[in-house]
């Protein structure tokens, strides 16, 4: 198999946020990386047209996270959707159900 030469970056300090842009043939956008920045979630989405977020997490994370970013989202109408933990609910039936919860609630 051969080598993917493509590199990035050897690592990145992240003492506050930090924002990669990537550029695709179709688009191009920022990931943001950083310590304690749930909260900047909300303000962020505020630069687009949403009146509705939904958020797909397991309970384990969403016990973890989900009141912080809630908070943030709060005037974005958020739902959260749970799907089971482990990498094997990563396939097309919870992928599915997904777009039934997005259809049911457009």
């Amino acid at each position: 198999m051969p080598e993917n030469n493509l590199h990035l970056f050897d690592s990145i300090d992240i003492d506050e946020e930090t924002k990669v842009k990537v550029s695709t043939v179709e688009k191009n956008y920022d990931i943001h990386i950083g310590i304690d920045i749930l909260s900047d979630i909300g303000p962020l989405l505020n630069n687009f047209k949403l009146s509705k977020v939904l958020i797909v997490t397991n309970k384990s994370i969403f016990n973890l996270y989900g009141k912080e970013l809630l908070e943030s989202l709060h005037n974005k109408n958020p739902k959260v959707h749970y799907i089971p933990e482990g990498e094997s609910s990563k396939n097309i039936k919870e992928l599915q159900k997904i777009y039934d919860v997005l259809v049911k609630d457009k």
